[in-house]
C-alpha cells in the first residue's frame, strides 16, 4: 500500500476515534439529557483546605499532616505538587486552596443551570491543634469568599456546618454560646439566601429554603448528632439537643402538607448518635414519599446507607467523597440529576481530579468517574433498587461490590493495597454490606455479628 494511502487511513482512524465518547469525558454525564426534562444540583464536601500548604514541601512525611514542612531528606517524587499530593494510594496532605478553586471553576463552567450547589462543610485543615475561634472563622470566611467569587450570585449555594468548622473541634451548642460562629456564617450566607432564612440558622444552625415551587431543601446541623460533641452529654437532660429532631419533624410535616418534595442535607451521615439515629429512621419512614434523598459527607468516602425494615427499604442516604486527598482519595465532586417536574432523583454522577497528573501537566482536569444508574444497573434511584444492589454484595464474585470498592476512594486507591477491601475477603465485604444496609450503628453492629 502506498505511503500516502497509509497516511490517509491513519488520519481517518484518528478522526473516528476522536468522535468516540471518552470514558473520562466529563460531558458524557449529560450527553443524552433532555434539558426540558432534567434538572441538576451539585454536592461537594470536606475540602479541608490547608492555607499553610507549601508546594515542594514533604508530601510523604511521618507526621499527622504533610505538605507543610520541608524538614528532612525526601525525593522529588515525595514533594508536594501545585494541586495536592497522593502516592501509591495514600495521602496525609490536605487540599491547597488552588485545587478547591479548580473544583468550583469546573462546576461554574459545566454547561448546565443547576438548581443549587450544596457545600457539606469541613473547611479547615486537619491541624486540629491549631484551631481557635479566629482560626476557624478565617477558614469559614476564606472558603465562602472563594465560593462567592467563583460561583457568583447566579448559582445558589447552600452550606452546612461540619464537625471541623467550629471550635473546639466537634463541639457545638445552640444559643448565644456559639453566636461567634453563627453570626458571621449567617452573614456569609446572606449573599445567597433571604434574611428570614439566615435568621433561622442563627438559632441552632438549621435552616430550610424553598428552591422553587414544589422543591425544598432542609439543611440540618448534624453537630447535635456528633458522638464527640460533649455539649450533648452536658445537656443530657435535654432529649433533643438543638431541637434537631423536632425541627426536622416540623419542617417535613409542613412540606408534606404543602405537597412539596424535600432534600435532606447535612454533614454527618446516619449511624451517628442517639436520639438522632432512631429519630432519623422514624422520620425517613414516616415521610418516605416526601423525602427525595439524603445527602451527607464527613466520612471522606463514596458510600450509601439504606434505611429498611421487615417491609422493605424506604430511604437512601448518599455520602459523597471528599475534596481533600487526606484519607487517601482523589478530589471528587458529585452531580445529581432529577426530573424537572416531579423532582424524582434520576441519577448521580461523580467526577474526580487526578492530582498526580495535574501536577505533571500543570492543569487540573475533572474527569467522568461513573454514573450510579449505569454502574449499578439501577431501574431507578429508589430505596428498593439500591437495596437490591447492596444485597448483591453478598453474592460470590459480585460485580457490584467490586465497583463499590473501586469508587470508594474516588479511584485514588485503585489497584493499591490501601483500597478498602479485597472483594474476595468475605469478612471485609460483610462489613461493607452491613455499613451500606443500615442507618443505625446498632443495626450495623448486629449485622456484622451474624
Amino acid at each position: 500500500m502506498p505511503a500516502i494511502h497509509i497516511l490517509v487511513l491513519l488520519f481517518l482512524l484518528q478522526l473516528v476515534l476522536s468522535e468516540l465518547p471518552r470514558h473520562d469525558d466529563p460531558l458524557r454525564a449529560i450527553k443524552d439529557d433532555d434539558p426540558t426534562k432534567v434538572a441538576y444540583f451539585w454536592h461537594i464536601s470536606d475540602p479541608h483546605v490547608d492555607l499553610d500548604y507549601k508546594i515542594g514541601s514533604h508530601g510523604n512525611c511521618p507526621w499527622v499532616i504533610c505538605c507543610r514542612d520541608s524538614t528532612g531528606n525526601y525525593s522529588k517524587e515525595d514533594a508536594a505538587g501545585k494541586f495536592g499530593f497522593i502516592k501509591n494510594g495514600q495521602s496525609s496532605c490536605d487540599l491547597p486552596l488552588e485545587t478547591f478553586k479548580t473544583a468550583l471553576d469546573f462546576i461554574k463552567s459545566y454547561p448546565i443551570n443547576p438548581e443549587f450547589v450544596f457545600y457539606g462543610g469541613d473547611s479547615p485543615s486537619h491541624a486540629d491543634w491549631e484551631y481557635s475561634k479566629e482560626y476557624n472563622l478565617k477558614y469559614m470566611n476564606v472558603l465562602h469568599d472563594t465560593m462567592r467569587e467563583s460561583l457568583g450570585s447566579s448559582i445558589l449555594l447552600l452550606s452546612a456546618i461540619g464537625n471541623h468548622d467550629t471550635y473546639p473541634i466537634d463541639q457545638f451548642d445552640a444559643g448565644p454560646r456559639f453566636s461567634w460562629y453563627m453570626e458571621p456564617f449567617a452573614q456569609q450566607m446572606s449573599f445567597w439566601l433571604p434574611k428570614q432564612v439566615t435568621n433561622q440558622m442563627k438559632i441552632a444552625g438549621h435552616y430550610n429554603h424553598l428552591i422553587r415551587p414544589g422543591l425544598r431543601a432542609l439543611v440540618i446541623n448534624t453537630q447535635y448528632a456528633d458522638v464527640l460533641n460533649f455539649y450533648n452529654y452536658k445537656n443530657s437532660s435535654n432529649p433533643d439537643p438543638g431541637a434537631l429532631v423536632s425541627t426536622t419533624r416540623q419542617w417535613l410535616s409542613e412540606a408534606e402538607q404543602a405537597g412539596e418534595k424535600v432534600l435532606l442535607l447535612g454533614h454527618i451521615p446516619p449511624q451517628a448518635t442517639e436520639p438522632w439515629n432512631k429519630a432519623l429512621l422514624q422520620l425517613s419512614k414516616q415521610y418516605s414519599k416526601t423525602i427525595l434523598g439524603q445527602m451527607y459527607g464527613h466520612n471522606h468516602k463514596d458510600k450509601i446507607h439504606i434505611a429498611r425494615d421487615e417491609h422493605g427499604a424506604y430511604s437512601v442516604a448518599y455520602v459523597v467523597s471528599a475534596l481533600t486527598t487526606f484519607s487517601n482519595q482523589f478530589p471528587a465532586v458529585r452531580l445529581f440529576k432529577m426530573d424537572k417536574n416531579t423532582f424524582e432523583l434520576l441519577d448521580h454522577v461523580n467526577f474526580y481530579g487526578n492530582v498526580t497528573e495535574a501536577n505533571i501537566s500543570g492543569e487540573m482536569k475533572y474527569k467522568f468517574e461513573y454514573s450510579a444508574k449505569e454502574t449499578y444497573e439501577l431501574k431507578d434511584m429508589s430505596a428498593t433498587s439500591w437495596n437490591k444492589v447492596v444485597e448483591d454484595f453478598l453474592v460470590p464474585n459480585s460485580t457490584f461490590v467490586k465497583k463499590y470498592i473501586d469508587y470508594y476512594h474516588s479511584l485514588g486507591s485503585l489497584g493499591t493495597p490501601h483500597a478498602i477491601c479485597n472483594p474476595n475477603d468475605v469478612k471485609c465485604v460483610r462489613k461493607l454490606y452491613c455499613d451500606a444496609s443500615n442507618f443505625s450503628e446498632d443495626g450495623k453492629r448486629d449485622c456484622v455479628r451474624k
